[in-house]
């Protein structure tokens, strides 16, 4: 007979299991990428985020390997990721739902100013093997320079 409390274990018992198999927060691998067998640098979560704003038609740089490299170097202050963004959820690490949010900003092409703005801060949500889940930002009026935490 299946009474309401030994829904609710099979319930836990299911759950606990589920998140022990090696998905998601509770196993202890946010952001590991299973495919690669291994964590992505920051480095490369910006490089991925760069290029999706280059493709997206908003910055000067033409978005090979090299350019996106000096953008990095003449710009130390343009990027941060986050690998905890504070907005997921336990459910979301729960079920493996795991994004680097990465924040890129920029001075926007001139052929483009006119609609978007002088600057851009654009943000990419990453997921942990490097594909682009959703992007989203906004015109500013000023460069805005992130601040490195020691």
């Amino acid at each position: 007979m299946s009474t309401p409390i030994n829904k609710l274990r099979s319930l836990i018992a299911l759950l606990l299991a589920f998140s022990v198999s090696g998905c998601g927060w509770i196993s202890g691998n946010p952001g590991y990428c299973a495919d690669q067998h291994r964590y992505l640098s920051d480095q490369e979560f910006m490089q991925i985020a760069i290029r999706r704003q280059v493709n997206s038609n908003r910055m000067e740089i033409d978005g090979s390997d090299a350019s996106i490299r000096s953008f990095l170097e003449n710009n130390p202050n343009c990027c941060r990721v986050d690998r905890d963004p504070e907005w997921l959820s336990f459910i979301d690490r729960l079920f493996g739902f795991y994004v680097v949010d990465v924040e890129v900003n920029f001075k926007v092409r001139k052929d483009r100013q006119m609609t978007i703005g002088q600057f851009y801060e654009g943000h990419a949500l990453i997921r942990s093997c490097g594909e682009i889940d959703s992007v989203y930002g906004s015109g500013t009026k000023t460069l805005k320079e992130i601040t490195k935490r020691s």
